[in-house]
């Protein structure tokens, strides 16, 4: 486990038998005390693994799996934003390099214009960092377009991972976007 910010990793090791599997919480692989913490996961191992991301909101009945990526990227593009209530636009980025990668985002409407500024965004991430925030914090002018469509182009000076997540404000409907490039 790696923080956010990119700081001190706490290790776990499991051995795993030949197509066998693991599902675990991140608090149960980790002993975080119950304590939530921000983060991401890098998992390892001497043959080939693959693994998948769960969101759920097991209240209210809400799930989606997320692939993992396989190769990182210096351009990503999710192919629609749904940002109108009762819909919501989360995204998560990972810069799990050893350099600091500049992100720049941009949000397109469904005919190909840019939503409005500041558009593209413009951030940087320091190594070994993830960052997740709600599209419209990005920028803010997709809740207050006519209709939801279009799509999302992130290009990173060093290869990152993404993914593209849409819920309903309650979270009894959450999808995953897949990204382009796979």
């Amino acid at each position: 486990f790696i923080p956010a910010d990119g700081g001190a990793s706490a290790g776990s090791q499991r051995v795993l038998p030949p197509l066998g599997s693991l599902r675990a919480t991140a608090n149960a692989l980790f002993d975080f005390g119950g304590r939530p913490r921000n983060g991401w996961v890098k998992a390892s191992g001497a043959f080939p693994i693959t693994g998948v991301t769960i969101f759920a909101d097991v209240s209210r009945g809400g799930a989606t799996a997320v692939a993992p990526m396989t190769t990182a990227r210096t351009e990503l593009v999710f192919a629609h934003i749904a940002d109108l209530p009762p819909w919501i636009t989360g995204m998560a980025l990972l810069n799990s390099g050893n350099a600091s990668a500049n992100i720049e985002i941009t949000a397109y409407n469904p005919n190909g214009s840019l939503v409005s500024s500041p558009n593209p965004v413009r951030f940087s991430m320091p190594p070994q960092s993830k960052t997740a925030r709600l599209l419209r914090e990005w920028i803010p002018q997709t809740p207050a377009r006519t209709s939801d469509g279009g799509w999302i182009r992130i290009r990173s000076s060093a290869p990152i991972f993404g993914l593209e997540l849409f819920f309903t404000s309650d979270l009894r409907i959450i999808v995953n976007i897949g990204v382009y490039p796979p």
